[in-house]
């Protein structure tokens, strides 16, 4: 059975990333202007390629998670990065994005990308990250959204309204601010914060998750050290809804979150 669901979940993925391509190939050829990504630095080419690199340095807000031994109060990722852009496709890391369209007051994409958190506990089965499935809608300053598992792990989707905006402080220097707030689905909070009857004990009892509203603030700074060369230095802050921080598998409602990466474009 495991297998046979690893098998759909990769012909789902598959197919998708192939109707995306698809799709992106009909808007090229159809669309009367092409819509190139909008890349920091970057130049004005249909073609872009880069690389770069980075850390995470994230509050470690569960118990016992036995998949990194880490029971310190900051867990740190280093995270290696590459993008590709070609008309109206973008790869960034693990996530694939397709504009529908581009206007400077308005934007509409589709996009394929991870959600969720890696995580298990003594006695318990793990969570894992899933691909999903959504769109995003900009409006100016606004971004509106949604993403859902399709890979049957927690059948669940997440909703997200963004607002930020960013100002050149000097040349070469931005500072981004924003705000966020999202909404994780019941099944999304389920699967991944609730506690299974045959997985509960004294010190875990069981628990079902809900709908839970998060909410919090970022900022970041990114500096241009040259054409397609950045350096970006983020902040973001997350405070989690009752419905998680309840679980017996959470330790804090608040999550702290600092980045650092590098890039630069190849091509």
């Amino acid at each position: 059975m495991i297998v046979k669901k690893y098998n759909r979940s990769v012909i789902l993925i598959l197919l998708m990333l192939l109707m995306i391509l698809m799709l992106s190939m009909l808007l090229q050829v159809g669309g009367s202007t092409v819509v190139h990504a909008q890349v920091v630095g970057g130049g004005s080419s249909p073609l872009k390629l880069g690389i770069g690199g980075g850390f995470i340095v994230t509050t470690n807000i569960r118990r016992d998670n036995n998949l990194d031994g880490n029971s310190s109060k900051y867990v740190t990722n280093w995270l290696p990065m590459a993008s590709f852009s070609w008309g109206r496709l973008t790869v960034r890391g693990p996530a694939l994005f397709l504009s529908l369209w581009q206007e400077w007051w308005m934007g509409l994409s589709l996009k394929l990308s991870v959600m969720g958190h890696d995580y298990r506990a003594e006695g318990m089965f793990r969570r894992k990250y899933s691909y999903c499935m959504g769109s995003e809608l900009r409006l100016i300053f606004l971004r509106l959204s949604f993403q859902q598992d399709i890979q049957n792990y927690s059948n669940g989707r997440q909703y997200a309204i963004n607002l930020g905006h960013h100002w050149n402080v000097v040349d070469g220097l931005m500072l981004n601010l924003g705000a966020q707030v999202e909404y994780y689905e019941k099944k999304y909070v389920d699967y991944y914060f609730g506690v299974r009857s045959e997985e509960a004990r004294v010190d875990r009892p069981q628990y079902l998750g809900r709908g839970s509203w998060n909410y919090g603030p970022s900022t970041g700074l990114i500096w241009r050290l040259g054409k397609g060369t950045n350096i970006s230095l983020n902040y973001r802050y997350r405070l989690y809804g009752r419905a998680i921080t309840e679980s017996p598998t959470v330790r804090t409602n608040k999550e702290h979150s600092y980045s650092l990466f590098m890039s630069t474009e190849i091509i």
